[in-house]
């Protein structure tokens, strides 16, 4: 099942690093006609009140424009376009929908270490030597549970692309997963997807927190 609907999805003008991504993914992949539109970050303030005023509630990027609504939430967007594409990036049972939801909620945590890392380089050296391993051992796990290569098994969730993403923002796209070997594998099917194989293959190979500091 595909949104008949045009999605557009608007975030900060940050390439491939920003939140914005795996939205983008999960429509990249379902086929669902959609535009993504990058703003800079010195205009938002100045925009922002347009689209409260028009129900964006919070008032926060990323948000996407779907049937005349402003609907924002990184996550809990993915969760309602997931349900609006008949639940196809959702579990089949109450405990894979858990897990799933689950996966993408701790990805919050993970990626709030990275950020931290991208702007202090004391949390850079901490997330290097510390936290970086703590996740990516975490989410092995994870991808241990079914027989994958997907956190579900065979077939694709939302959380998947959040993972990813959170993968590449640590610059392990291509290599440094060979102790992690479900990522790894998770990686190499995910990057095989049709709909996604040419655009993934546009991603930085280096850690967002390097990309940063250059």
């Amino acid at each position: 099942m595909t949104l008949t609907s045009h999605v557009k999805l608007t975030y900060f003008n940050f390439g491939t690093l920003g939140i914005g991504e795996p939205i983008k993914l999960l429509l990249q992949d379902s086929g669902t006609s959609h535009e993504y539109i990058r703003v800079e970050m010195d205009e938002w303030p100045k925009g922002k009140t347009e689209f409260i005023e028009k129900g964006l509630i919070f008032g926060t990027l990323p948000f996407v424009e779907l049937d005349g609504k402003y609907l924002g939430g990184c996550i809990p967007l993915m969760r309602l376009l997931s349900k609006k594409l008949g639940g196809k990036y959702q579990g089949s049972t109450d405990e894979e929908e858990y897990l799933v939801d689950m996966v993408a909620d701790f990805c919050i945590d993970w990626r709030g270490d990275v950020n931290r890392a991208m702007f202090s380089k004391d949390m850079r050296e901490k997330y290097i030597t510390e936290q970086k391993a703590q996740h990516q051992e975490r989410f092995e796990r994870a991808y241990g549970l079914n027989d994958g290569p997907y956190l579900l098994g065979q077939n694709i969730s939302y959380a998947d692309f959040v993972v990813y993403h959170n993968l590449v923002n640590d610059g392990q796209r291509t290599q440094g997963l060979e102790q992690y070997p479900n990522l790894a594998k998770f990686i190499k099917a995910f990057e095989e997807r049709p709909n996604l194989k040419e655009y993934v293959a546009t991603f930085p190979e280096i850690p967002a927190y390097v990309l940063v500091n250059q």
